[in-house]
């Protein structure tokens, strides 16, 4: 079994994977410099409902169309293991499983994700398994003042291990880029070449 020093996690639904999944990538990984990095599509996410019409595969697909294009010091793995497990995809499950590759783990997580954290499933054992990484998903500084005082709120409730990634991410939501696709909008700024390509070649979100 390979052991890694240190294991970053990123996570989402990516349908599809876009230059803000990127974006928000490469400064994590150039943060906290992994071994590896692991992207992990959810397998059916906990506090959202989809609404698009990719399979898993074709996630799996987009993904891998761009990983070895990430700008990361360290290896990209495309990993299926919620989709395999099925069911609501718990981050609490991915990193029991993971901690045995790596007693260091680390998770991205992005603003909105942060401000409800402490109420995901069993909070407690996945801030005291992984480290968290956040981006200032917004410039708004009210918003700021809500996510510092959430980051303070979770260090002194759950001994919370934070990073803050300093870049500003990318702003683009992948519903965005799948109405635009639906109604025959340019998606050329928004996703890389090959994933664009795929979509259309795929007949995706139509």
């Amino acid at each position: 079994m390979i052991q890694y020093n240190r294991l970053a996690i990123f996570g989402g639904t990516f349908s599809p994977v876009h230059n803000g999944h990127i974006k928000a990538m490469e400064a994590y990984a150039n943060k906290v410099h992994p071994d590896i990095l692991y992207i992990i599509p959810t397998s059916v996410p906990p506090h959202k409902v989809r609404a698009d019409s990719a399979t898993d595969r074709q996630r799996i697909n987009m993904l891998r169309l761009i990983a070895d294009e990430l700008d990361v010091p360290c290896e990209v793995f495309v990993s299926d293991m919620e989709i395999l497990r099925g069911g609501k995809s718990y981050t609490v499950d991915t990193l029991l499983a993971l901690r045995k590759f790596s007693k260091t783990l680390y998770m991205y997580c992005g603003t909105d994700m942060l401000l409800s954290l402490d109420t995901w499933h069993d909070p407690c054992t996945i801030m005291n398994l992984a480290t968290v990484a956040y981006m200032q998903r917004e410039s708004d500084l009210r918003l700021n003042e809500s996510v510092e005082a959430k980051a303070k709120d979770l260090v002194e409730r759950f001994n919370a291990r934070l990073i803050k990634i300093p870049e500003v991410p990318f702003e683009v939501s992948s519903s965005e880029i799948r109405e635009r696709v639906k109604h025959g909008e340019s998606i050329s700024h928004l996703v890389p070449k090959a994933v664009e390509e795929y979509i259309y070649r795929e007949g995706l979100y139509i």
